[in-house]
């Protein structure tokens, strides 16, 4: 988001903002550049969609997927591609009362939970195996 942009929404460099428009809802965290211009923002794909109120039809998503945003139509017959996913939204800064309602990430869901297939064992001996060889000494002949 440009800082302009910001600046007269009271928005800050990592504030999370309500990003909305007729479709629906998300909350995205901001990043002010000076590259973007004014009157535009750009937003990475890679959340999943995560709605606040499953039953909800248009509830605020959570996790921030564009794909609320945009319509769901693909390109021309011809073309068989992708359409552009891009879209007129209005950014707003989170009120405290919403930000009290969302709920909090578990601090167990955030361990590192280790992997226990046979594949990831395997991997993990092997790895303690190089590291072994490289430990040695060189061999001499």
């Amino acid at each position: 988001m440009h800082p302009s942009d910001a600046q007269a929404r009271d928005i800050r460099e990592g504030s999370v903002v309500k990003v909305y428009n007729d479709r629906g809802a998300i909350l995205a965290g901001v990043h002010l550049s000076e590259q973007i211009l004014p009157g535009v923002v750009q937003m990475s794909t890679g959340a999943w969609y995560d709605p606040l109120d499953p039953k909800e039809e248009r509830s605020l998503d959570k996790h921030g997927n564009p794909n609320v945003l945009t319509e769901d139509r693909g390109s021309s017959r011809l073309g068989q591609g992708c359409s552009a996913q891009s879209c007129w939204v209005e950014i707003a800064r989170g009120e405290r009362s919403c930000r009290r309602s969302l709920p909090l990430i578990r601090r167990s869901l955030l361990k590192f939970r280790r992997c226990r297939s046979p594949a990831a064992g395997r991997v993990a001996r092997r790895r303690r195996g190089m590291r072994r060889l490289r430990q040695s000494p060189p061999l001499t002949v």
